[in-house]
């Protein structure tokens, strides 16, 4: 489906086929995928932040420390990947029910190795993303959604799945098209997706930090623990904090992937062998993915061959927060005649359009007209 988080997405389908066919996964294997998500999620942070981001603040980039820190960082975490997954794009050792191979406890240690390794590199960069000054923008809908136990858990053992938002609590399974429901609202291509059929919301790193804070129970570090409930202010009215919330996520989950990977018992990971019994159905599955909110689902004949699929992407949820973001961002320029400028609008649009991180190919649809 998709390269830059195609292990989300395997995720979310295995999640869904699980579902259907009534497959029972153990909390070891839980804790080994979950892992497995956590890391492409610091690798499309990173990235997103050191290279499409930072640049918008380009007296924050200018030296060749910080390029080699980026890489460094994307290079380990791209190995860790590969350990695990087998390959960083369309990963080969997933499926439902566990892995196709039998991990071993070198695996895990060189895993560990590798992101220990990290731990400077990590807090130099959120010393450098945290000393961005935001552009004021009041949030115009600040309705969000995320996973209940999200960014500590970010792929669920199975459903239903608790949904969190500014307002309510959705538990949903086959009902989630009641909840999310996507529309053509305009001439764009790009779905827009609205909860409840109404309600412009956002979901991502600044939606599971939010949830994160209102559940109060912060198991953290003190460190940690501090700059999230310091941030919380920008996290709730400015669009642009999306670029706190990342890099801070990722220090949280650096801090989860040392803590759950140590922890974890070896010789219960074994290949996954299915036999022959299983029956056609229908499952849904809903992970975290960089993003935010990720949703596959699918239908299985008899013969177990796919008769219906439905996917609902992060951006495809956020694409009609980014617009009123966009749109309030403008208006508030415009309002200000002193400072308004056609190149700094220009400018400060594609900055909060980076901000939100959309991924396009995930967000364009071709549509068939009659």
């Amino acid at each position: 489906m998709c390269g830059v988080c195609s292990h989300a997405h395997f995720w979310a389908s295995n999640l869904a086929i699980e579902s259907a066919l009534g497959i029972k996964v153990d909390e070891t294997t839980a804790t080994l995928r979950d892992a497995c998500n956590k890391l492409q999620i610091l690798q499309n942070h990173i990235m997103h932040l050191g290279f499409l981001v930072l640049p918008d603040y380009e007296h924050l980039v200018r030296s060749d420390k910080y390029v080699s820190t980026l890489l460094r960082v994307n290079r380990v975490v791209t190995e860790a990947l590969n350990l695990l997954g087998g390959r960083l794009t369309n990963p080969n050792t997933y499926l439902p029910g566990g892995f196709t191979i039998d991990v071993k406890p070198t695996v895990i240690e060189k895993i560990l190795s590798l992101l220990r390794s990290l731990n400077n590199d990590l807090r130099e960069l959120a010393n450098v993303v945290l000393s961005v000054e935001l552009p004021e923008l009041t949030d115009p809908s600040p309705e969000y959604a995320s996973l209940r136990e999200s960014p500590n858990v970010t792929v669920p053992v199975g459903g239903p799945y608790v949904i969190d938002t500014l307002r309510n609590t959705y538990v949903i399974h086959g009902n989630y098209r009641e909840i999310f429901v996507e529309q053509y609202l305009d001439s764009s291509t790009s779905k827009k997706c609205l909860m409840s059929g109404k309600k412009v919301f956002y979901t991502g790193a600044r939606a599971r930090l939010l949830n994160y804070l209102r559940r109060g129970r912060l198991n953290t570090t003190n460190e940690l623990r501090y700059l999230i409930t310091n941030y919380e202010a920008f996290f709730k009215e400015n669009p642009f904090s999306n670029i706190y919330a990342k890099i801070i996520e990722s220090l949280l989950i650096y801090e989860s992937l040392l803590q759950a990977l140590t922890s974890l018992e070896m010789e219960k990971i074994k290949r996954v062998k299915h036999d022959n019994n299983f029956r056609g159905g229908f499952g849904v599955g809903v992970i975290e993915a960089p993003r935010g909110l990720l949703i596959h689902y699918y239908e299985l004949s008899p013969e177990l061959r796919v008769v219906k699929a439905d996917i609902i992407t992060p951006t495809v949820m956020f694409s009609k927060h980014l617009e009123v973001s966009s749109e309030a961002l403008i208006r508030g320029l415009i309002d200000n005649e002193r400072d308004y400028d056609d190149t700094l609008v220009k400018k400060l649009v594609e900055a909060l359009i980076r901000a939100y991180d959309p991924c396009i190919p995930c967000a364009v649809h071709v549509i068939k007209k009659r």
